[in-house]
């Protein structure tokens, strides 16, 4: 969905976006939120599942599935994420989450079976070693 960035890295995540900007639109920002968090707590089953994921986990959010779907296709939910993606583009953020750590992109920090942000950050944090005069 985003022509800016070379590949799909995670499966149905255009879908999961227009999800969290559709239930905000419909619902105000505390669908929205709880749409975001949820989606971030149930991604296999976003990946997996798809629409069918995101429609069964409306009624829990308080959103009406039928509308949540039909909100998700509006002119004004695929502008606000056109604008975005064109936005990300123009700064240079090839793909997210794109992280940054004193103002440098970390470009491996999720390694298969292995998370190492959190060591990241730690030695980022750590004091650097002064010079011997």
């Amino acid at each position: 969905c985003n022509s800016y960035v070379p590949r799909t890295m995670f499966a149905n995540a255009c879908r999961a976006t227009a999800a969290a900007e559709a239930a905000g639109q419909i619902g105000g920002i505390d669908a929205y939120w709880r749409m975001h968090e949820w989606l971030m707590t149930h991604q296999a089953d976003v990946v997996q599942g798809g629409d069918a994921a995101i429609r069964a986990a409306a009624p829990s959010l308080g959103l009406d599935p039928a509308n949540l779907m039909a909100a998700m296709e509006t002119s004004d939910v695929q502008q606000v994420l056109a604008n975005e993606y064109n936005l990300a583009s123009r700064i240079g953020m090839p793909e997210i989450p794109r992280i940054y750590v004193n103002f440098k992109p970390v470009s491996r920090w999720n390694l298969p079976n292995e998370f190492i942000l959190e060591r990241v950050i730690e030695e980022a944090g750590r004091p650097k070693a002064t010079p011997a005069k």
